[in-house]
């Protein structure tokens, strides 16, 4: 009796993933090397991709909901055309190069991940966490990111055209030659962000809270500023001609740094 209990105390050997092991919901292809196969339409629900490398994996259309990804590699995957990557764990993954356009990321935890030139067309990503990741240069174009949080990201020279963001929060993120032309950012946070030659034309910022944000140098020609807090912002060398102020007046032409119009803040704005 005394070596049964001897054993039963020794520790449980540990478990391996089967790397072996067709894709399939809840699959355990932790630290495995799936790299240049094809998981189009893939059933991966819940998947353990922990550490995986999936460099070049096509995976259009797969279900990927809930998949832990954390510190996996996917350099240059393609996870576009409807993949569903809602609920993905993916801290401190690396995806520099992929491609995610006409995917769902709703609810993705992407902190301090590297997604840098990365592409998000159409994305449906809403409530996602991209909290201190790195996007330098890619393109959110026509995406849904609403109420995102960015706090502390690199986005510099990232593309945002058109892009909802509504109650986004981006936070001390650097935005600094970002392309938020036409893009949604009602009621957003932008506290202490970097938005330094920034492209802001008719940007909807209205309710947005700027306080402490650098504004210098962004062109915020026809934006909407209605509504905003930029207690502390920096203006420096901003243009605003044609925008709408905090208070509902237009800025003049010649409004760089500061919004200029008549007592009645009815100076016409250049031509929309």
């Amino acid at each position: 009796m005394l070596w049964l209990a001897a054993c039963l105390a020794l520790p449980a050997a540990p478990a391996y993933a089967a790397c072996g092991d067709a894709a399939a919901p809840k699959v355990d292809w932790r630290k495995c090397d799936k790299s240049d196969i094809d998981l189009s339409g893939a059933k991966l629900g819940g998947a353990d991709l922990r550490e995986a490398m999936l460099i070049r994996t096509r995976a259009v259309k797969a279900d990927l909901t809930k998949a832990n990804l954390y510190a996996a590699t996917f350099f240059y995957a393609d996870l576009s055309f409807y993949a569903d990557l809602s609920g993905v764990r993916a801290e401190d993954s690396k995806a520099m190069h992929i491609s995610a356009s006409d995917a769902t990321m709703t609810g993705a935890q992407f902190t301090r991940a590297d997604l840098s030139r990365a592409v998000f067309l159409r994305t449906n990503a809403a409530g996602a966490n991209l909290d201190g990741a790195q996007l330098r240069n890619s393109h959110f174009d026509d995406s849904n990111f609403e109420g995102v949080s960015f706090v502390g990201a690199d986005l510099a020279s990232a593309i945002f055209e058109r892009a909802r963001l509504k109650g986004a929060n981006f936070g001390k993120a650097d935005l600094t030659a970002a392309n938020l032309n036409d893009a949604q950012l009602q009621g957003a946070k932008l506290v202490g962000a970097t938005l330094q030659d920034a492209k802001l034309v008719k940007v909807d910022l209205s309710g947005a809270d700027l306080t402490g944000a650098d504004l210098r140098k962004a062109d915020l020609v026809n934006a909407n500023l209605k509504g905003a807090k930029l207690d502390g912002a920096n203006l420096e060398g901003a243009v605003l001609v044609g925008a709408t102020w905090t208070d509902g007046r237009r800025c003049w032409q010649r409004s760089v740094g500061v919004c200029k119009s008549d007592s009645a803040g009815l100076a016409p704005p250049p031509p929309s």
